[in-house]
């Protein structure tokens, strides 16, 4: 399987590389040079605190929000503790600004593009992931904790929903595979579902994301140093579907502002994809431009 990088200057080289990427999964992020970090991960570096500590502090992290959160809502819109799956908890508690394993993608290449341009100061980037390539080699059966799960793309959400639980609450943390699962909470909201995302959940959240992915991908590495290449003329549809499984795009940040507007006359904005009054106030920001 392959990773790619390519160039993109013009919302036009957007429309024509999503007729290739269809089923893919997008990250927009404002810097090239950022990696793909979860918050849990990047805010445990910032603090000093040991990465092997990060599912230790994750437990305690989730044990007090479920204590509390009574607190702040109504106890019938919040998830089971017996029953639902811990990321559902998880969500709701990245939602409101807490660390989590969970990263955000969107299943759309246009909104991935609205959050690497909104503000960004430099050349940004979007991330694009082949879902159907994520743990191909367990697609027979993954065994962990005396199950056996699917994590593979044509596994189900309940499956990995179970996988995490069960790594999340793991008997020895040392066994916990490195690996990455595309997952969707049973309970959604408004933001999520604008924004049409999903969580890729690192398995081993003491090990950072790219080095679950790149277990997941079966790639050694992702390559440092490679030449961004221009989109081919004549792409192969069946190349990206079937033997590409990671891509890179670097969005030339001479290009941001028209971007930015040709996304807002496709209704590509903060008041849309986040439909509340902090989406609306977000949205003032455009009267600041230039």
């Amino acid at each position: 399987m392959y990773f790619r990088q390519y160039s993109v200057s013009s919302l036009r080289e957007i429309v024509a590389i999503s007729q290739y990427l269809k089923g893919w999964l997008f990250r927009g992020q404002a810097d090239h040079k950022w990696p793909l970090v979860t918050s849990i991960e990047r805010i445990s570096r910032t603090m000093g605190c040991e990465p092997r500590k990060c599912a230790e502090n994750e437990l305690r992290m989730i044990g007090e929000f479920k204590k509390h959160a009574p607190l702040y809502f109504d106890k019938r819109m919040l998830p089971d503790p017996k029953s639902d799956s811990i990321v559902e908890w998880l969500s709701i508690m990245q939602h409101y600004g807490s660390p989590t394993r969970l990263l955000d993608f969107t299943r759309s290449l246009y909104i991935a593009l609205f959050f690497a341009v909104q503000e960004s100061l430099t050349d940004a980037s979007i991330w694009a992931v082949n879902p159907s390539r994520l743990n191909e080699r367990h697609r027979d059966g993954f065994s962990f904790n005396g199950k056996t799960y699917n994590p593979s793309f044509s596994g189900t959400n309940d499956e990995k929903l179970g996988l995490v639980d069960d790594v999340v609450f793991p008997a020895l943390v040392a066994a916990t595979p490195k690996l990455i699962v595309d997952v969707n909470p049973n309970y959604s909201n408004e933001r999520l579902k604008s924004q049409l995302s999903l969580f890729l959940v690192p398995l081993d959240v003491n090990a950072p994301f790219m080095e679950n992915l790149c277990r997941s991908l079966d790639f050694e590495r992702i390559p440092v140093g490679m030449e961004y290449e221009s989109w081919p003329r004549n792409p192969s549809s069946a190349f990206f579907c079937n033997e590409v499984a990671l891509i890179k795009f670097r969005i030339d940040h001479a290009c941001h502002d028209s971007m930015r507007r040709e996304l807002e006359y496709m209704t590509i904005d903060c008041s849309k994809l986040f439909p509340d009054l902090t989406g609306f106030c977000l949205s003032m920001k455009m009267y600041l431009r230039p």
